[in-house]
């Protein structure tokens, strides 16, 4: 029995211990089991971290790789609707963009225009001012917007916003700011799946946004800079063909140097001198000014006022001629480099036909004073042969047969003398007027100038009666004269009749004529009152007769006929005269010239 009770307490004692060592495994297994649980729950948690980790990670290189593309997009694009196109290319490879624009507002006129409109349902909507869209409520907001189609009704209620063109189940708008300012709104949309964007599409869309905006402002403004500089191209070309086409001269000058820097062909053909002899160099260099005073001047006016406007100058061409210019100029930067640009005008022809004119209004002014003066000598001078002439004139038809014989004759010589004297002053007022109308008539001819001067003196002798005595001396003339015969006897009556005139009676009056090369030289000398030193000015002034002899009849055209004659023949006067020691006057003539007077 205790055997078999010492296998029953073995056996009771192995089945108690398999007892607790089951339950022991039991514990181990539930232990196990527990751990693998939470070591599962953990690889669980890990994976799902990791797996997010990988997402957000492969998110922000598809956003880094959209920033670059976008900003790559700036240097490659050729203009702004292609670098719009790339942009909606890149925002597609970061959520759906089927239906994308870019909207941009006129900061002047507030008008909104579309550049870029891309969609399923709707054609791109013409430039609007006034709306109220979701695309104009981000504009004055300035905040990003993800609306879908009970948001949108919400906002139609509230009056904040107005339906323009096919309702969309969500849309999505973000700003394009620069600077702080909003000047567009770049925008998604889908017509047919409410949850085709989420908040998380409307951060990453608003900061794709930012890099947008600058890469818009600057592609902007590297057309505006592009579009300023055709038009400054095409402002410089205009310039620069007006420049050359303008027929006055015009000339760009540096302001430091005062160097050509450029001139037009104006400024060659009226200076002479060739474009490469101008540029580069400076009017003092080539003598342009030809007074100096009126160069202080110019720049005196354009460093007082930055400008000097018609300024009349002398300017000197290559040739040495001296023209007068109108000239202005204006102070202006050429690449940030101070130039004049100066602009004159040739007045010559202008100054002259001011001169002409001022010489016309003297001759008139001349010619009224001579009409005066030729009533005051009608008045006077021929009243008085007039009275005598018709005075004997009388006497003899009354008393002829009861006159004696010679006091019949001393009244015909009267008559004879007066009506010499009539005719020589009228001859003088002719041939005057004809001068001085220019119409006085040079017809030269040959002829014999001794045997004409000998004639001359004769009949003035004759006519005269013999008051004085004139002596005739010549010596060593050529046989043939070439000049006009009747204006040289106009010079030697006149020269003769002012001797007598105003010489004493009786008194001798001396005329020699002898030639010197191809002069004819004539001198003509009187005792008489001589001419006194303030009249001496005034020779040749018609109707100006001398201070001292205003008692003896005269004209005061005889010297006057005398210098328009010698002009006619290149002939040149010379008077020596002393008040009451007599006058000689001598006049030379080139009638013996080889080359007869034109």
């Amino acid at each position: 029995h205790a055997s078999i009770l010492g296998s029953i307490a073995f056996l009771c004692a192995n089945k108690i211990v398999r007892a607790r060592t089951d339950r022991r495994l039991q514990e181990l297994n539930r232990e196990l089991e527990r751990r693998i649980a939470s070591r599962t729950a953990e690889l669980r948690g890990s994976n799902e971290r990791l797996t997010l980790e990988i997402g957000e990670r492969a998110r922000a290189e598809l956003v880094q790789r959209a920033l670059f593309e976008i900003s790559e997009a700036v240097h490659s694009a050729e203009d702004l609707p292609q670098l719009y196109q790339r942009i909606h290319g890149t925002i597609g490879t970061l959520m759906p963009a089927r239906n994308f624009y870019i909207a941009l507002q006129d900061p002047g006129s507030d008008l909104v225009s579309f550049p870029y409109f891309q969609d399923e349902a709707d054609p791109p909507p013409p430039p609007r001012k006034g709306r109220r869209g979701m695309t104009e409520y981000v504009l004055r907001t300035g905040r990003a917007m993800l609306v879908g189609l009970e948001q949108i009704r919400l906002l139609k209620e509230s009056g904040d916003y107005e339906q323009s063109g096919h309702p969309a189940a969500i849309w999505l708008g973000v700003p394009l700011q620069f600077q702080g300012t909003t000047f567009g709104v770049m925008a998604v949309q889908d017509h047919g799946n409410p949850a085709a964007f989420g908040e998380e599409d409307k951060r990453l869309l608003n900061f794709v946004a930012g890099q947008t905006a600058l890469a818009i402002e600057r592609k902007r403004s590297e057309e505006q800079l592009r579009e300023r500089t055709r038009r400054l191209h095409e402002s410089e070309e205009r310039f620069r063909r007006t420049f050359a086409a303008l027929p006055s001269s015009v000339s760009l000058v540096r302001l430091d140097d005062l160097r050509f820097v450029e001139v037009n062909d104006a400024v060659v053909a009226s200076s002479g001198y060739g474009r490469e002899e101008l540029l580069g160099r400076t009017t003092l260099e080539l003598g342009i000014w030809a007074k100096e005073e009126e160069r202080t001047e110019f720049f005196r006016r354009l460093a007082a006022d930055g400008s000097v406007r018609d300024m009349e100058a002398s300017m000197r061409r290559k040739s040495g001629h001296v023209d007068v210019v109108m000239i202005s100029a204006e102070t202006l930067e050429m690449e940030g480099v101070p130039h004049i640009l100066t602009l004159s005008i040739n007045i010559s022809e202008r100054k002259q036909a001011e001169e002409e004119l001022l010489k016309s209004l003297a001759r008139e002014r001349e010619l009224s004073r001579l009409k005066s003066e030729f009533v005051s000598l009608v008045s006077h001078e021929f009243r008085t042969p007039i009275g005598i002439i018709h005075s004997s004139a009388e006497i003899l038809e009354r008393y002829l047969d009861r006159i004696p014989a010679s006091e019949r004759l001393d009244h015909l010589r009267a008559i004879q003398t007066h009506s010499w004297r009539m005719a020589s002053l009228m001859e003088a007022v002719l041939v005057f007027g004809r001068a001085e109308a220019g119409k006085l008539d040079f017809q030269a001819m040959e002829f014999d100038l001794e045997s004409s001067m000998r004639r001359w003196i004769e009949e003035f002798s004759t006519a005269s009666q013999g008051s004085h005595p004139i002596r005739l001396d010549v010596s060593g003339l050529p046989r043939k004269a070439h000049g006009d015969p009747d204006l040289l006897r106009h010079i030697v009556n006149n020269l003769v009749s002012n001797a007598v005139k105003f010489s004493p009676a009786g008194s001798e009056v001396t005329v020699t004529l002898h030639a010197a090369g191809a002069d004819a030289v004539i001198r003509v000398a009187d005792h008489g009152a001589g001419i006194p030193p303030e009249d001496r000015d005034r020779l040749f002034t018609a109707f100006h007769r001398g201070s001292n002899v205003r008692h003896v009849p005269g004209t005061g055209l005889g010297l006057a006929v005398i210098r328009r004659c010698l002009d006619l023949h290149q002939g040149s006067i010379d008077i020596d005269s002393e008040e009451g020691g007599g006058t000689r006057v001598t006049v030379v003539i080139p009638v013996f010239a080889p080359h007869p007077i034109p």
